[in-house]
């Protein structure tokens, strides 16, 4: 017998739980605590991250390259571009704050919006934006963030 609910039981109470955060020392973090910590290894990582997306953008580039008459009638072109524009998503979220501060001209809500949009109504998202996201958008972001 598992210890899995049976349908109708529900789940046990500590499943859903918040868990306090440790640090590498075992000891409990508050919440800014943590947050710190995670920023901290934002701006420890930020050039990795922006590695990163110099690749994402060269990949968005060779994608580009091929026209828009190829991404439309390929599904598979349709699908690399969602999935750039999704990853090129998540690792701008992945900057620190400060970073994002230093480059107020990106609209780094526009580009995270854009992710959301393709990952939760990926059958639903425009090809027009994706294509327009592949073309325009990330080589503007790129040229601003000199990748």
């Amino acid at each position: 017998m598992t210890d899995q609910p049976r349908r109708g039981q529900g789940l046990p109470d500590h499943r859903f739980r918040p868990t306090a955060r440790h640090d590498v020392t075992g000891l409990e973090l508050s919440g800014d605590e943590a947050a710190g910590r995670v920023e901290q290894k934002r701006e420890e990582r930020l050039p990795h991250t922006l590695a990163e997306l110099r690749v994402l953008c060269d990949d968005a580039a060779k994608l580009a390259a091929r026209g828009r008459a190829h991404f439309d009638a390929d599904w598979g072109a349709k699908r690399i571009g969602k999935n750039l524009v999704t990853e090129v998503g998540e690792t701008a979220t992945r900057l620190p704050a400060s970073y994002r501060a230093d480059h107020p001209e990106i609209e780094w809500a526009f580009i995270s919006g854009i992710r959301n949009r393709v990952v939760h109504a990926y059958q639903d998202t425009d090809d027009g934006a994706v294509w327009d996201a592949i073309a325009v958008d990330i080589p503007d972001l790129r040229r601003a963030l000199e990748l």
